[in-house]
């Protein structure tokens, strides 16, 4: 079973308590680590840390169900600890090293800093690290091919408008979220060269009003498909979609359950794939510091009536022929026919 453990008040306690030694030692590459199938004292310790809580963002969600699995798959023992700041991520990820944890995964940038400087100092426990880049040998880097899923929901986009302006509503102007803008646009471009597409910002990961105003201000510029890829915020976006009337798409899980009649579809990002494929790495003895890429092709990136069946009903927009054109289009990804390298953001 799946524990959820170090409340931020008991992290004290636990450096006190774990501070005799973290007895942990770096599973050798391509060696099996046996610990997994002894007693549960000798079983792999997993930690999977969070900086947010889980219910707030479906990204973490979905990383649960893939430590799950691997718990119930691969025989290890796994924590899931939430964070409610970067404060207590970063005590929560000295309190794992302290616990003695084989494996602590950090989900997001924002577990950068903090990870790396206690990564560096903490030689004889793996680390991976979702998202964000690292040269520590003992950190593992994974990574998504999030274009791919957006130029998938582009292509959508592009064939379902009639004012032929889309808009898309991102939480930052980062390099992490250029792959989405630039994968949507070149995905509109590719089934609708006519059609415009415009762009606007939160700048934040969590404010669903922001959203829903930077929305209502592109359907006003005479957008009739709006991709929500703002977090959070992508509830306002919806609530948008609601009242004005234009279609829009969800971000990483399933969706289109917000609103059937505006959420056409959703950009799959299975996090507890990349989840669950680490920790099998580490079991089984293939673990490096390399950079790890998933997309579409390893079933990590996706999208909704694509590359997977619906929660709800496909909309009539939808129609046979477009969605002939996009799994297609998902096809020639998956096979390499269409290679979508992200330029670096002008």
């Amino acid at each position: 079973m799946l524990k959820r453990v170090i409340p931020i008040m008991m992290v004290a306690v636990l450096l006190i308590l774990s501070v005799t030694g973290c007895g942990t030692q770096t599973v050798p590459k391509n060696e099996p680590n046996n610990k997994a199938e002894t007693s549960n004292e000798e079983k792999i310790r997993v930690a999977l840390i969070t900086d947010n809580q889980v219910g707030v963002n479906p990204f973490f969600t979905q990383m649960e169900i893939g430590m799950e699995r691997a718990i119930n798959e691969l025989g290890i023992e796994g924590a899931f600890i939430e964070s409610t700041d970067i404060n207590a991520l970063e005590e929560n990820i000295r309190a794992s090293v302290a616990d003695g944890y084989d494996l602590i995964i950090a989900t997001s940038a924002a577990s950068e800093d903090p990870l790396s400087r206690i990564a560096k100092n903490s030689s004889g426990i793996a680390f991976a690290i979702i998202d964000v880049s690292s040269e520590i040998e003992n950190v593992r880097s994974v990574f998504f091919k999030e274009q791919e899923g957006a130029f998938l929901v582009g292509a959508i986009a592009g064939l379902v408008t009639e004012t032929q302006k889309v808009g898309h509503v991102s939480s930052m102007q980062t390099p992490g979220t250029y792959k989405y803008r630039w994968g949507f646009e070149q995905g509109v471009k590719k089934v609708n060269p006519n059609a415009s597409v415009s762009f606007s910002y939160v700048g934040s990961y969590s404010d669903p009003a922001k959203a829903k105003e930077l929305a209502n201000l592109l359907n006003s510029q005479g957008a009739d498909f709006i991709n929500a890829q703002c977090a959070v915020g992508n509830l306002g976006v919806i609530e948008a979609a609601g009242e004005k009337g234009f279609f829009t798409s969800g971000q990483d899980v399933d969706m289109t359950g917000n609103d059937v009649e505006h959420v056409i579809t959703s950009q799959l990002k299975a996090t507890d794939v990349v989840v669950y494929e680490t920790i099998k790495d580490f079991v089984e003895g293939n673990w490096d510091n390399e950079k790890h890429v998933y997309g579409v092709k390893e079933g990590a990136i996706g999208v909704v009536h694509i590359t997977k069946e619906g929660e709800n009903p496909m909309h009539d927009v939808l129609t046979p022929e477009i969605i002939n054109t996009v799994k297609d289009l998902y096809q020639q990804i998956s096979n390499g026919d269409i290679v979508l390298e992200v330029p670096e953001e002008k």
